[in-house]
């Protein structure tokens, strides 16, 4: 099934807001939507319009092994 994507416009002071309402490096939760080879696209809990792209490149090494990397689709959280 393909889903069209939701363009949401946001004005100055709203990605004003944004920023300062979630500065760089705060956590957030939200469900994977789509994997794709580049990253994974996450819609966001607290703000369910909004659907962020988390690049491979910032992908957090695993504890268990931090060699780890990111190489394969299969190897990204599961969707859902």
């Amino acid at each position: 099934m393909r889903r069209d994507p939701i363009v949401v416009t946001f004005t100055q002071d709203e990605w004003d807001a944004l920023i300062a309402a979630y500065p760089l490096g705060t956590s957030v939760a939200g469900r994977v939507v789509s994997c794709q080879l580049f990253g994974v696209f996450v819609q966001i809990e607290e703000l369910p319009h909004v659907t962020a792209l988390l690049e491979v490149i910032h992908f957090a090494a695993l504890v268990s092994d931090p060699r780890h990397s990111i190489n394969y689709p299969a190897d990204y959280p599961q969707v859902g």
